[in-house]
């Protein structure tokens, strides 16, 4: 994987590579509802992607990865809804080059997702 566009993204949702991983569910399921997981069957089709794309595929898989962690494991509308409100804070930082720090220190501040009750907070 191109680990600069993976540092970008990382850094654009406030979190450090180490915080991450790749992991694969030979039966389809989605890898990241429990854990920060990227689906490892993305990797060639970013890899084919220009970079502008690969960061836009990676920051959205990041964006539901998260969303998981504070609306569980659901696939339904408030993880949707989370899902693009964590998008819409982070692709624009991930995709300009002037707003990064240095590798290993976040951009910004981490996003979290407070599940509670019918809501939540980010």
């Amino acid at each position: 994987p191109d680990f600069n566009i993976l540092w970008q993204v990382c850094a654009a949702f406030g979190l450090d590579m180490s915080q991450i991983a790749f992991g694969y569910d030979p039966s389809g399921r989605c890898v990241s509802e429990e854990r920060l997981f990227l689906d490892f069957r993305r990797l060639a089709r970013a890899a084919a992607m220009p970079p502008a794309s690969a960061v836009t595929l990676w920051a959205a898989e990041l964006a539901v990865a998260i969303a998981h962690q504070g609306t569980g494991p659901a696939t339904d509308e408030r993880l949707i809804q989370v899902q693009s409100e964590l998008l819409a804070m982070a692709l624009p930082r991930a995709m300009s080059s002037g707003g990064r720090g240095a590798p290993g220190s976040p951009a910004g501040g981490g996003y979290a997702v407070h599940g509670g009750g019918n809501g939540y907070s980010l």
